[in-house]
């Protein structure tokens, strides 16, 4: 597992404006229950791609599974007007509750 997160790091190091390996690195952390780590990484990778609803979804799912609901809600929210059709986002934001 060392060598695979050095490699995912590595891939950050050389491509540092790109949300690809930004993305790969925030699941290998949320899959070692680093969530905070995780959700750093994809508001990384978000800054870079705004316009992605797919990163804007699991940023939001990430932040839910580190208890951060409002943010959570904020990035669902995102993945929502990126893509309206995005069943999963809609569902994980209906799942939250009204404010």
């Amino acid at each position: 597992r060392e060598r695979a997160r050095a490699a995912f790091q590595r891939a950050v190091q050389i491509a540092p404006g790109q949300a690809a390996p930004l993305l790969h690195l925030a699941l290998f952390l949320e899959d070692e229950a680093d969530s905070a780590g995780a959700a750093a990484l994809l508001a990384r990778a978000r800054a870079l791609q705004p316009e992605d609803a797919g990163l804007a979804r699991t940023h939001g799912e990430v932040l839910l599974r580190a208890g951060r609901r409002e943010e959570a809600r904020a990035a669902l929210e995102a993945a929502l007007r990126l893509d309206p059709h995005d069943a999963e986002s809609r569902r994980l934001l209906d799942g939250l509750g009204p404010r």
